[in-house]
């Protein structure tokens, strides 16, 4: 299990004072969700690992990694096979990815039952 953010900016959060929970997502925080979703999607591991350099609007998305590592370390302990399993995705305050991944031979099933299927 990891935890973390799949984008995590907080000074785009406050940089105008007290910020919306519901506020639209801005178009930097989507292309680089959906990104990783596809670049998951494809077990696509090498730009994975250097998302930083390819992934768009990374560096504003992640000013540092510590809140996306743990996706990596939980991605790892899935294996290279098994494809990362996105089950929830969600944004808060217009810019906080709050995406949810399952890693390894069980994330499938797991989002089949969470779906409700």
């Amino acid at each position: 299990m990891g935890s973390g953010s799949i984008t995590h900016n907080l000074r785009r959060v406050f940089a105008a004072g007290r910020p919306d929970l519901a506020a639209r997502e801005i178009p930097e925080s989507q292309a680089f969700r959906q990104w990783m979703a596809t670049h998951s999607a494809a077990r696509d591991w090498d730009a994975l690992w250097d998302y930083r350099q390819q992934a768009p609007h990374a560096i504003d998305m992640h000013p540092t990694d510590e809140h996306l590592l743990p996706w990596f370390v939980a991605a790892g302990a899935g294996g290279r096979e098994t494809v990362p399993e996105r089950l929830h995705d969600g944004v808060t305050y217009g810019c906080l990815g709050m995406d949810a991944y399952a890693f390894g031979s069980g994330a499938h099933p797991l989002r089949k039952t969470l779906a409700g299927a």
